[in-house]
C-alpha cells in the first residue's frame, strides 16, 4: 500500500476498490443467512475524507478480521457466501483468503494440512474455480485435503 501520502496507483486504487466491496458485501452476509457480530464497514464511506494509506491499513485490518470470523465455517457456507460473491461480480471470500498473506503458502511449502482451519482454507480455495492458482498447485492442494480426511477419518474411528 502507498506510504509517505503519495497518490496510490492504478493498481492499488484497484485492488482497494476490489477489497473495499468485498468487505461490503461480507457486512451484508446476513443476505446469504449467515449472520456475523461484527460491522466490519463502518467506517469505509468516509474514505475520501482520510489518507490513502491510512484507510487502506484500516481496509487491510478489517479484511484481517473477516478472514479470521469466517475462518472456522464450513465449507458449505464458503461456497454459498462465494457464489453469492462470484454473481454480483465481487471477489470471493475463497480468493481474498487465497490472496491474503496467508497460511497457504505455508501450506504449500509444508506440504501437509495441519489444523481443521487450514483444511477449510484449502477446500475453499480448492472449490474456487475463479482463481488463479497454477495446475500443479491445484493438484498438491487437492492431495493434502484428501489426505488430511483420510487422517481424520483414521483418528475418528
Amino acid at each position: 500500500m502507498p506510504r509517505n501520502g503519495r497518490e496510490p496507483t492504478q493498481e492499488e486504487a484497484a485492488e482497494y476498490l476490489a477489497m473495499e466491496s468485498f468487505m461490503r458485501a461480507f457486512g451484508d452476509l446476513n443476505v446469504c443467512g449467515i449472520h456475523i457480530d461484527i460491522a466490519p464497514v463502518t467506517e469505509l464511506d468516509d474514505i475520501d475524507r482520510t489518507k490513502f494509506s491510512t484507510v487502506s491499513r484500516g481496509l487491510q485490518m478489517a479484511v484481517n478480521d473477516c478472514l479470521q470470523d469466517s475462518s472456522d465455517w464450513p465449507l458449505e457456507k464458503v461456497l454459498a457466501f462465494d457464489q453469492r460473491m462470484r454473481d454480483a461480480g465481487i471477489r470471493t471470500l475463497s480468493e481474498v483468503r487465497r490472496r491474503h498473506p496467508s497460511k497457504l503458502p505455508k501450506i504449500l511449502e509444508r506440504g501437509r494440512i495441519r489444523s481443521e482451519i487450514e483444511y477449510y482454507l484449502v477446500a475453499g480455495v480448492l472449490a474456487d474455480c475463479s482463481d488463479d492458482l497454477d495446475g500443479e498447485q491445484r493438484r498438491r492442494l487437492d492431495e493434502m485435503a484428501d489426505e488430511y480426511g483420510r487422517r481424520q477419518a483414521a483418528k475418528n474411528r
